[in-house]
């Protein structure tokens, strides 16, 4: 196995895979945490992509939209980590905690954030406490007032674990 960007022949294929697990459509903001921050997947020594980890600093404008939101104050050096996804063929052999560590090492002096819906993500809440990301907020709903692309509701029914980390 081995780590590497996102990139050119490999970015169907991590897309392909974000979809399976997270939905039909990749998020815009996958396609910009390959610019503007940290894309890497992980390829089996068959070839194909068997995970798939993007990041991006959060911005201002989001880390106001967070503290209207949640109530709290997110620094100003905050990395998002917009997705984590490991084929379910290869899940529970580090895989994921391989993609973290790679992701986190990027930033070392990012704080870290992370949005886990316990209707699909359930199982990564364990990878990220032991990452030493604690939860911050539990948020039914989280979608609200737009399309939700975790359950495809018009109204959201989706519980989000808001989780953070002061120093990656």
């Amino acid at each position: 196995m081995k780590i590497e960007p996102i990139k050119g022949e490999t970015i169907k294929a991590s897309e392909k895979l974000v979809a399976k697990y997270l939905g039909d459509e990749v998020d815009p903001e996958i396609i910009e945490s390959m610019v503007s921050g940290i894309a890497i997947n992980v390829i089996h020594r068959d070839g194909d992509v068997i995970g798939v980890g993007t990041a991006q600093p959060m911005t201002r404008g989001y880390r106001r939209k967070f503290k209207k939101q949640l109530g709290v104050n997110l620094a100003p050096n905050t990395l998002w980590i917009l997705d984590l996804v490991v084929d379910e063929a290869y899940r529970r052999r580090g895989i994921g905690w391989m993609l973290l560590e790679k992701i986190r090492r990027a930033y070392p002096d990012h704080a870290l954030f992370a949005e886990v819906w316990l209707e699909s993500e359930a199982s990564s809440l364990g990878l990220f406490q032991h990452l030493g990301l604690k939860e911050i907020a539990r948020v039914e709903g989280y979608w609200r007032d737009v399309y939700c692309p975790k359950c495809g509701a018009e109204t959201c029914n989706c519980t989000a674990v808001i989780m953070y980390k002061i120093r990656g």
